[in-house]
């Protein structure tokens, strides 16, 4: 059987991904988790990683359930150890939890970064677009929107965060629905297939949702 390394930009585990990614694959792994913030407490995530006015933010989780935002480029090293420890404890495959664009990192095992999979499908699937994208942060989402430009698709981002109300993904969803959007792209790990459901029911729309994608990359594996 083999093993799976997952790493989280928040703390580990987080159950409520790794069981929908593993939902029809479940018996061909085991997986490992580890999280990038897990030795630091809220308070010293707080002071230590908080994001800068102009930074790249992540929108994750703690271990108790709270919502907190970290700066992507202050923490590229722990991410680099969660990788080698991972790698040292035997799997066979590592899948970065998260839709953020991240630089090279050294790895001796295929590693997985759902941002790359995710745009490289929707590409293939959409020539022109327009298309729909869920961001978890109003602050991701002019560079969110470079990166498709690079693609030439024409987007429409809006933003709600996985780990807040529900409100907020209904009213991020009434937005697109008053666009021209053929497909719309959950950019964020937190969100689930139960989120997707809602947010097709609302658009009309198919909806892409990230832990799906890495589910089924999973099973071919």
């Amino acid at each position: 059987m083999k093993k799976v390394g997952m790493i989280t930009i928040g703390q580990s585990p987080r159950p409520d991904v790794t069981s929908e990614i593993f939902s029809k694959c479940k018996q061909k792994f085991v997986h490992m988790e580890r999280g990038v913030l897990d030795p630091f407490t809220y308070e010293e995530v707080i002071t230590k990683f908080s994001p800068n006015e102009n930074s790249f933010t992540l929108v994750t989780k703690m271990k108790d359930g709270r919502q907190i935002r970290v700066c992507r480029d202050k923490i590229h090293s722990l991410i680099q150890s969660c990788i080698t420890e991972l790698e040292q404890n035997g799997c066979d495959a590592i899948i970065l939890l998260c839709t953020g664009i991240f630089p090279h990192y050294e790895h001796s095992v295929p590693l997985f970064k759902p941002c790359t999979l995710l745009r490289s499908i929707t590409s293939e699937l959409i020539e022109n677009g327009p298309i729909g994208v869920i961001v978890s942060e109003q602050s991701q989402i002019n560079l969110c929107k470079d990166q498709w430009i690079n693609r030439k698709i024409q987007t429409v981002i809006v933003a709600a965060s996985p780990y807040g109300d529900l409100t907020d993904i209904e009213k991020a969803s009434q937005i697109l629905v008053e666009t021209n959007v053929s497909i719309i792209i959950l950019d964020s790990i937190g969100f689930s297939q139960d989120m997707k459901q809602h947010v097709r029911k609302i658009t009309g729309r198919p909806v892409l949702c990230s832990r799906t994608m890495v589910g089924r990359i999973l099973e071919d594996l």
